[in-house]
């Protein structure tokens, strides 16, 4: 059993979202309708809804991955509206674990970890050390120089954690995080997700359809037909 950290209301929403709208296919098929969220630096808050419900169009809209149609997103208080803006809190803000672990195939493990930080214009040799840290707490240290081919499922999604948690972000947002895994597998990373966070004081808001995962967060949101229809 997994014990949540606990959700500190009295600090400051680091997430706040209001209105929000989304839709495809020239507004007919509709994915968020009206959408509020509010989530408090060091919350662990999952997003549980059934495939299609809107909960990964909600984070990637919140990562920056996508924009709204209507309605407002800020972070720390700060509009995210441009596209300068949200590349800037994709490479200052955010770490993103995606249910795939969407590794570079062609570079080692050390490599795909390093992408964020040359993004953000770190030298390689200023994260070495947290490279190697994050590697060591997962498990993983040991391939540290091996291609990512060369890993397993549960050794790619590990490699996903460390690459999202290199340049230390506010807020960690994490997709089905282990949606293409095993349940032991699963189990596994889940726990080292919910640890890291809480060593990094980190926010998390994770997106899952398994209520079990959900209801070991913190803080319980139910999505339903692009609507919030429930906030533990």
């Amino acid at each position: 059993m997994i014990t949540p950290p606990p959700n500190n209301h009295a600090s400051p929403p680091i997430v706040s979202v209001r209105g929000l709208w989304k839709s495809y296919d020239s507004g007919r098929i509709r994915v968020l309708q009206g959408v509020d969220l509010h989530v408090h630096a060091g919350e662990t808050v999952a997003l549980c809804g059934a495939s299609g419900s809107g909960k990964s169009t909600l984070l990637n809209i919140l990562g920056g991955l996508d924009s709204p149609d209507e309605g407002d997103v800020h972070l720390d208080g700060h509009p995210i509206r441009t596209p300068e803006q949200r590349t800037a809190l994709l490479r200052d803000t955010v770490g993103f674990v995606f249910q795939l672990h969407n590794l570079i195939p062609d570079l080692t493990l050390r490599e795909n970890c390093l992408v964020p930080a040359l993004a953000a214009g770190r030298h390689p040799r200023e994260v070495k050390t947290r490279v190697e840290e994050l590697l060591e707490a997962t498990g993983i240290a040991h391939r540290i120089d091996r291609p990512v081919q060369e890993l397993s499922g549960g050794e790619r999604q590990r490699a996903a954690l460390c690459r999202a948690l290199v340049n230390r972000p506010r807020l960690v947002l994490a997709d089905e995080p282990t949606g293409s895994l095993d349940e032991e597998n699963g189990s596994r990373v889940f726990k080292m997700l919910i640890d890291l966070v809480a060593r990094e004081s980190a926010t998390l808001i994770l997106a899952t359809h398994d209520r079990s995962l959900a209801e070991a967060c913190g803080r319980l949101v139910l999505v339903r037909d692009g609507r919030i229809v429930h906030d533990d």
